[in-house]
């Protein structure tokens, strides 16, 4: 199972949290991963996977969904202007989309490129 430690070391989000806290994410985290999947990877992932976790609950899952339905918002003009506009959406799946809405989600992302072989699942939130 991933240490506090770990987790503190991969994960710069972790800053300032509760160790009760980042616990609590590590443990979501271990409920969506398999560690005969991840093998020698598995504490990194679990670490990565509970930072997106924990990140995705300070900024709202609705920024993730935005990102995975059509692009993230690329510029905004407020209040006056009232414009925004958005990135090109990707042909990633919606579940990468989510990930890659946080930074510890892009280093899951990355980190599963080269340590998993096969089909990955993770549990929806």
């Amino acid at each position: 199972m991933a240490t506090l430690d770990t987790f503190k070391l991969l994960v710069a989000e972790t800053a300032g949290v509760a160790d009760a806290t980042l616990s609590s994410f590590i443990e979501r985290a271990t409920l969506r991963l398999t560690a005969d999947q991840w093998g020698a990877a598995y504490e990194d992932a679990v670490c990565y996977m509970a930072g997106h976790l924990l990140c995705m609950s300070r900024h709202g899952a609705s920024q993730g969904r935005a990102a995975a339905a059509g692009g993230g918002i690329a510029s905004e003009t407020v209040p006056a202007g009232h414009s925004r506009s958005y990135s090109a959406p990707t042909t990633r799946t919606t579940e990468e989309a989510m990930l890659a809405a946080t930074a510890p989600g892009r280093d899951f992302l990355a980190l599963r490129a080269q340590a998993v072989i096969g089909p990955q699942l993770v549990a929806p939130a």
